[in-house]
């Protein structure tokens, strides 16, 4: 879908007259002119090429500039999003001035004009957008983001980039940038994160063609499974006894990293563990279950092979297996353990939708016997579980 900026043309206050400063037909009277030159000149000039950022507090969406054309875009458009960063642009102004408008003094702290052939292009990334998957380390570089104004790049200091947060996550605050550059000249943002360069023009909003597309789509899915009390049954060879008893199962626990979040499904170009996805593929990630048990006797530890123990099914009814990797976990009768690293598949980059397979009776299970470790044989292990995944 191609978004363009809505443009709002405005009135002025100028040297306590009413002044278009953008229309469509007809001339102000000339004495308005006069004033309007005369009150623009004597503001204090920008130097061309520079970019002045005013740190806000409080995490809020400010007006654009009193006196300048004022761009906005809808949903959707504005926007850049990477591994671990996410902008998105509130509005955008341009105009020949900041004018001593007493709605301009509080955040734009004292008027300015641009120098001839010149124009302020003034603009504000949204403060309350969260985004980015991933959290970074303290030894990752950040992105970077990027002022770009006829080829000519600028790094932006203050604006911020929001990392991911959960739903609890206080707003963060913000600036607002004042850019002199060359009147009707190309403006953009650019934005570097792990070793890839994606731009956003400011005159349309629109994203250029560096876009990495796999953002821009629907990436997320809550998936459910409540929690339930599978039977089972097993034996330990080495005691010549059988069991049967029950596992809780699900994906909700009491686990801090569950019990106050949702069980999501992502996908992604990039992944923290293993980076970017081959050309034309993409990362899935999928929630590995909580799994705890009933009361057992003896004591059980349950060890999963990801490849074997976790699948997707695609349309078509081949099923792709889990990154490699294994886990364990005791069967206690508290669902506090934490359920392991999520599943990754690797995936064509047009995935939209499937099934999670879930096959937890093919792990081996390990009892203790006479403060020993020994083998125990499922006798009925859990059943296959499938969790719808549509990510259309």
């Amino acid at each position: 879908m191609t978004h363009r900026w809505r443009v709002r043309h405005v009135v002025a206050a100028v040297g306590g007259l009413l002044v278009l400063t953008s229309c469509t037909g007809g001339t102000a009277p000339e004495s308005a002119e006069s004033e309007e030159s005369s009150t623009l000149s004597s503001l204090p000039t920008q130097p061309p090429g520079t970019v002045r950022e005013i740190a806000l507090t409080g995490g809020l969406t400010k007006s654009p500039p009193q006196g300048m054309d004022t761009m906005s875009v809808e949903d959707g458009g504005g926007f850049l999003a990477g591994p671990y960063f996410s902008l998105k642009v509130a509005w955008v102004a341009t105009g020949p001035a900041i004018t001593d408008h007493p709605m301009n003094r509080h955040v734009y702290e004292e008027p300015r004009r641009a120098a001839p052939g010149q124009e302020l292009l003034v603009f504000q990334v949204d403060p309350s957008v969260r985004g980015g998957d991933w959290v970074l380390r303290d030894d990752q570089p950040a992105p970077v983001a990027e002022l770009v104004v006829a080829g000519v790049a600028v790094k932006l200091e203050k604006s911020p980039l929001r990392s991911r947060g959960g739903s609890y996550t206080p707003s963060l605050d913000g600036a607002v940038a004042v850019a002199s550059v060359p009147t009707g000249a190309p403006v953009s943002i650019r934005v570097t994160d792990t070793g890839r360069a994606q731009t956003l023009d400011l005159r349309t909003g629109r994203r250029a063609a560096d876009a990495i597309g796999g953002y821009y789509r629907k990436t997320s899915q809550k998936v459910d499974w409540q929690r339930e009390d599978v039977p089972i049954g097993f034996s330990v060879p080495a005691e010549g006894r059988s069991y049967r008893s029950t596992l809780d199962i699900g994906f909700k626990s009491l686990a801090p990293s569950r019990v106050m979040s949702d069980a999501i499904a992502l996908l992604a170009p990039y992944s923290a563990k293993n980076g970017w996805a081959a050309p034309g593929r993409a990362w899935l990630k999928l929630p590995r279950p909580t799994v705890s048990g009933g009361p057992l006797s003896p004591s059980l530890t349950l060890r999963t092979s990801d490849q074997a123990a976790f699948r997707l099914r695609l349309p078509d009814g081949s099923e792709l297996a889990a990154l490699p990797g294994s886990h364990e976990v005791g069967l206690f009768l508290a669902d506090v353990a934490e359920p392991g690293p999520d599943l990754t598949f690797d995936v064509p980059a047009d995935f939209r939708t499937g099934a999670y397979v879930i096959r937890l009776g093919t792990g081996a299970l390990v009892a203790e016997f006479r403060d020993a470790k020994v083998p125990a044989r499922w006798s009925s292990g859990p059943a296959p579980v499938e969790i719808p995944i549509n990510l259309s």
